[in-house]
């Protein structure tokens, strides 16, 4: 039989192993704050940079404009290369030409095709035209832009044509 003192024991050292599991948590909880809101914001890239003494590069589909542009400009900043994918040649040469003016010596390259159109043969002879052996590619930032559907874009699902929703696969 167990006396009272050693089941008053036992139940001391759950306690105490109880309390110490709910304080190592409680650490955990605030390092991991503190971790994600300002360890990590000093060099949020960082783990995104591959070795060596090539630049790390990004494809950014959409990039001759707004959003993927500004995302590609941060990037150029950053020191990370940058591939450009649009379909619009000229917006691309001069969202390159900017690009290299904000940060000289920058490795813009650009990409025409048109994502909406291309199919996945074009799609693969693209990417093996990118040398991705010698090239370090380890962010995509998937920025297509619009909808290629008939318009209305808004509709009930049962009004598209499978051609519709074909393309809008195809696009993204």
């Amino acid at each position: 039989t167990i006396d009272t003192g050693t089941m008053a024991g036992l139940a001391l050292y759950a306690l105490a192993a109880l309390g110490s599991a709910v304080l190592l948590y409680a650490a955990y909880t605030i390092w991991d704050f503190v971790a994600l809101h300002f360890v990590l914001l000093a060099r949020p890239l960082h783990s995104y940079r591959r070795s060596g003494p090539e630049p790390t590069y990004a494809l950014i589909t959409g990039a001759s404009a707004g959003i993927g542009f500004g995302v590609a400009l941060e990037l150029v900043r950053n020191g990370f290369g940058v591939i450009l994918l649009g379909h619009l040649p000229d917006e691309l040469a001069a969202a390159k030409g900017t690009l290299e003016e904000a940060s000289p010596g920058a490795a813009v390259r650009t990409v025409v095709m048109d994502a909406r159109t291309a199919t996945p043969t074009a799609m693969e002879e693209l990417v093996r035209s990118l040398d991705t052996e010698s090239l370090q590619v380890s962010i995509l930032i998937n920025n297509v832009g619009g909808n290629p559907i008939e318009l209305p874009p808004l509709r009930n699902l049962s009004t598209y044509s499978c051609a519709d929703v074909d393309i809008v696969i195809a696009q993204n």
